[in-house]
């Protein structure tokens, strides 16, 4: 069997700009790398744009997580000036101990002071920290753009049909008569018993006779790879243990006749061997969770040999059903003071894209939806990929528009920043995070996995009858690789409004189907109260389903005995009263709305609402009879959203209850 070797990658970290250099003092900019696939480093690379009057008072340095400095420009260029992108990489030609002269450096591509080549072999991962100094009176400068580009090694995915983890921390380094331990979490396996179980490990030891190395389940189940074997023999690269390797790790034959290199030492060759005891333990028992593989240096060693440990990978194979299963979304709530709807849950399962720039995944389930109108959506994604430019997620219904989980950007991609995902996410209005928000994509970096809010709230799909086609868009501006094995719609809704409270009556209508209504455009609902024992009204309350893209293009008015208008929120289920004290007009304009002007994604969120007109109009009046709702888009954005990169500023009403008691 071919050893997988790890492949060549790389990713970039950029800091948060712009910085001043203040004259006769220091700025320290620092960003952590996490998530990057990098696990050896090979090649690095500073990107800098910055200007300043005198190059002589200036020195950059860079400092690695593990506190490894490296000086990038130290004083040189006497009077020179800065003024531009200047570039540092070790094959740099040209010196940047060797600039003098007058005027401005010219931006370019320079070798630093100091070698960059003494955090070669590390893990980048972690805190990396750039200082400027000025060091000299009567003169300051600016950081305008700051990043640094990682090349190295990463471990190659797993075979078909296999799940793994790696390593992604720093470089670990195992003193003598110490003890250390690398850790990788196994997700998203799609199957629930091990079958087989193979480990890799980058890593050097100068005397393999010291080191002992286990691994550890998820469950607690400990297996020896390697106990005090070799002797004096040494380890370096990357070596795999396989229960179907020809030789055995514990063969004393193994370590004999081994070749003397120029430095004297006596390395094991890199290649697959049997563990000590076999990872035969590890059958039958669930992969997900927690792995990691111990290395101790004998007490009794005496040598003083240390161990670098570079990276650590796990790869398992299984059979079993599934676990492709969702959880279960929670319950959706009606207006707080009403009784809440009925819901149940139904899922469908779209196929996964491939990689493009531009793709749409699409399936139309079987008719099972135990519910005709939809009160909760959520996105749940598997995805793995690392990208640099922007991304773009679309979520469209059997009807309606594209509901943008993502800003749209309007089709002017460009802020290519490097976003790396892995995992499963959940895109559903209950999170607590923003997707576009600086702990979603817009932090430049690894995306945990977890929860986020979409750009436009998936209220938006709020009455529309859940089954038919649903489609989800991906774009991105530029990326290096995308894979997006699962993704999956779950819905939830109903089949009616809930029964009216103790002694109130109830008209009302649900997914009417009417189609989104354009800007100048009127839609009509009607529901037909009879049978109510009630003679005359004391009191209303309106439930209605809505959506609309642009607040101010909405005129609705309720029509009993007598005509009302108030304004609507946009987006979900809201409930109007009038009796109720305390309660935000329905005209509120959230926190983020300056002098009345409000962000294209900003939505009323659903709840109590009152009118902008009493409903204490209808007091009085008999209830029986014809209750009309009336959307009017009267299209006041068309002339002040400057971008607007939705189709249109549409909006529909998709059901109605008014409740009179």
């Amino acid at each position: 069997m071919q050893l997988m070797q790890p492949e060549v990658t790389e990713c970039s970290l950029a800091f948060k700009v712009p910085a001043a250099i203040p004259d006769e003092s220091s700025t320290a900019l620092l960003a952590t790398l996490s998530g990057c696939l990098v696990s050896r480093l090979t090649y690095l690379v500073l990107r800098t744009d910055l200007v300043h009057d005198f190059m002589g008072d200036l020195t950059i340095t860079l400092i690695s997580p593990s506190g490894v400095s490296v000086d990038i420009v130290s004083n040189e260029g006497a009077g020179l000036r800065l003024d531009g992108v200047y570039v540092f990489s070790d094959n740099a030609t040209a010196l940047i101990t060797r600039v003098s002269g007058e005027g401005t450096l010219q931006p370019g591509l320079y070798r630093p002071e100091g070698s960059m080549a003494k955090l070669y072999g590390m893990n980048p991962a972690g805190l990396w920290t750039v200082r400027f100094m000025d060091g000299g009176a009567g003169d300051a400068g600016t950081v305008r753009a700051l990043q640094l580009m990682f090349v190295g090694t990463v471990w190659p995915d797993p075979p078909a049909g296999a799940c793994g983890a790696s390593y992604g921390g720093s470089v670990v380094t195992l003193a003598d008569v110490g003890s250390a331990a690398l850790s990788a979490s196994v997700t998203g396996c799609p199957w629930t018993r091990i079958t087989k179980v193979v480990v890799r490990v980058d890593l050097a030891h100068s005397f393999i006779g010291d080191l002992q190395m286990t691994l550890r389940g998820p469950d607690g189940t400990v297996t020896d790879v390697s106990s005090n074997n070799g002797g004096s023999k040494d380890l370096s690269g990357v070596y795999e243990f396989d229960d179907a390797a020809a030789k055995s790790i514990a063969d004393s034959s193994i370590y004999t006749a081994l070749p003397i290199k120029e430095s004297g030492a006596s390395v094991l060759p890199p290649g697959a061997y049997r563990p000590e005891a076999s990872f035969a333990a590890f059958s039958g028992k669930a992969p997900t969770g927690q792995w990691s593989l111990r290395f101790k240096d004998d007490v009794d060693g005496g040598t003083g040999a240390t161990a670098t440990l570079r990276g650590f990978q796990i790869i398992l194979y299984g059979k079993g059903p599934p676990t492709l299963s969702s959880p279960t979304p929670s319950a959706s709530q009606g207006p707080p003071t009403l009784s809440p709807p009925t819901s149940s849950a139904s899922e469908e399962l779209p196929t996964g894209a491939t990689p493009a720039v531009a793709v749409t995944s699409q399936r139309t389930p079987p008719p099972r939806c135990p519910f005709t109108s939809i009160t909760e959506v959520r996105l749940q994604l598997r995805v793995d990929s690392w990208m640099e430019g922007d991304i773009y997620l679309g979520l469209r219904g059997p009807s309606g528009p594209v509901i943008d989980a993502t800003h749209p950007f309007d089709g002017r991609f460009g802020s290519r920043l490097t976003v790396e995902l892995a995992g499963e996410y959940v895109i559903t209005d209950a999170a607590d995070k923003s997707l576009m928000g600086s702990d979603g994509l817009g932090s430049g970096g690894a995306l945990k996995a977890g929860a986020f809010r979409p750009y436009i709230p998936f209220a938006s799909f709020h009455g529309l009858a859940p089954e038919g086609a649903w489609s989800l868009e991906i774009r991105t501006s530029h990326f290096r690789w995308f894979n997006l094995p699962t993704a999956r719609v779950v819905a939830k809704g109903r089949s009616a409004w809930p029964d009216p409270p103790a002694g109130a009556c109830a008209a009302s209508v649900l997914s009417p189907g009417s189609g989104d209504l354009a800007a100048g455009g009127t839609q009509t609902l009607t529901a037909t109260l009879a049978g109510c024992p009630l003679a005359s009204i004391s009191n209303v309350a309106v439930r209605l389903s809505i959506f609309q893209r642009y607040r101010e293009d909405a005129v609705l008015w309720s029509g009993g005995p007598r005509r009302h208008y108030y304004k609507p929120g946009l987006a979900g289920e809201y409930e109007l009263r009038s009796d109720l004290l305390g309660l935000k007009s329905i005209s509120y304009l959230p926190l983020n709305c300056i002098y009345g002007f409000c962000p294209p994604h900003t939505f009323l969120l659903a709840g109590s609402y009152s009118p902008v007109e009493s409903l204490a109009v209808f007091a009085g009046s008999a209830p029986a009879g014809v209750w009309r709702l009336v959307l009017a888009n009267v299209g006041n954005s068309a002339s002040e959203v400057i971008d607007a990169p939705y189709e249109g500023n549409v909006g529909a009403a998709r059901g109605f209850q008014v409740l009179v008691w």
